[in-house]
């Protein structure tokens, strides 16, 4: 995968931080039609199509994503998770903005190989003006940092961090 600006994005979860994000890409000038918002919910799911963004209730809709955030609540991440790990493939690159669940148990989750990388955004990315730790998995590579950090980096700024670091940014966040 390349750095680029362009990649393709599904958010798995529309809601704050999720919803935050899409906003905040819309806004930076990131097409809706390289934008989906995948999320059970209708009520989160409508203001996001009125604005051009793709939305489903069905996880298969980030097959043709680059980058996959998943955006939700970490109690509901084991049920949800496995079911997400069937549509994915080892290109895409998964982008966790969970607190509390360190990249090794995402990779437990969706299967050896694949790429993830954790994130720490504000959700002040809605403005453009977030600041994002960021972190990266054991299958993840430099290119997989790259193409999570240039799509951060649309939305405020971004800095790498350990993972043993992690926990504490969610603390200041």
């Amino acid at each position: 995968m390349t750095a680029t600006t362009s990649q393709s994005v599904a958010v798995v979860g529309a809601g704050n931080m999720g919803g935050c994000l899409l906003t905040g890409l819309l806004s930076a000038g990131v097409p809706a039609a390289k934008l989906t918002a995948i999320d059970l919910r209708e009520d989160l799911l409508a203001p996001l199509a009125q604005q051009g963004v793709t939305t489903s209730n069905d996880l298969a809709a980030v097959q043709s994503a680059e980058l996959v955030v998943v955006a939700l609540k970490p109690q509901v991440a084991p049920d949800v998770l496995p079911s997400l790990a069937t549509h994915l493939n080892t290109a895409q690159v998964v982008v966790s903005v969970m607190a509390g669940m360190p990249t090794s148990a995402l990779e437990v989750h969706l299967g050896a190989g694949q790429p993830v990388v954790r994130v720490m955004p504000q959700t002040l990315v809605q403005l453009g003006a977030g600041a994002t730790a960021v972190c990266v998995g054991s299958a993840a590579d430099a290119a997989a940092l790259a193409a999570v950090r240039a799509l951060f980096d649309r939305v405020g700024t971004t800095v790498e961090v350990s993972e043993a670091q992690m926990d504490a940014v969610t603390g200041l966040s």
